[in-house]
């Protein structure tokens, strides 16, 4: 459920550096989409809000401690919706572990069923890069 720290993400097929943005998606699964969207939604809404340009459009994202975050609703099936972690710099493995723990927590507040897939994006990508990827 929880995402393990996974240093070697980087080092194997991507050639990571601390350039690069490092991207985990993390798409929840429930019986109770309405309550887990809206746990994300106010679980994004304690960090702080801005702009940035994600795939060349204005996207409101929020960011925190090394990290910046986003949410997609996925309507009328599985999963509830995607939440997108983006971070760069050398401690990029770790702020992404921390808060990814952070939002189980959040989801496990609302579901205790809740099941988490992770999707580990490559670090060079065509789509969900920001403006400064």
């Amino acid at each position: 459920m929880r995402w393990p720290l996974d240093y070697g993400w980087g080092s194997h097929r991507w050639r990571w550096n601390d350039h690069h943005d490092v991207l985990l998606e993390a798409q929840p699964w429930t019986t109770r989409p309405d309550e887990v969207r809206n746990a994300v939604h106010a679980w994004l809404a304690s960090k702080t809000a801005d702009t940035r340009l994600v795939d060349g459009v204005p996207r409101a994202i929020v960011y925190e401690g090394g990290i910046w975050m986003y949410a997609e609703d996925r309507r009328g099936g599985q999963p509830a919706l995607s939440v997108y972690l983006h971070s760069h710099g050398q401690d990029a493995f770790d702020a992404i572990h921390w808060y990814a723990n952070e939002l189980v927590d959040a989801l496990l507040a609302v579901d205790p069923a809740v099941k988490v897939k992770w999707i580990k994006h490559p670090h060079h990508r065509h789509v969900h890069r920001g403006s400064a990827d």
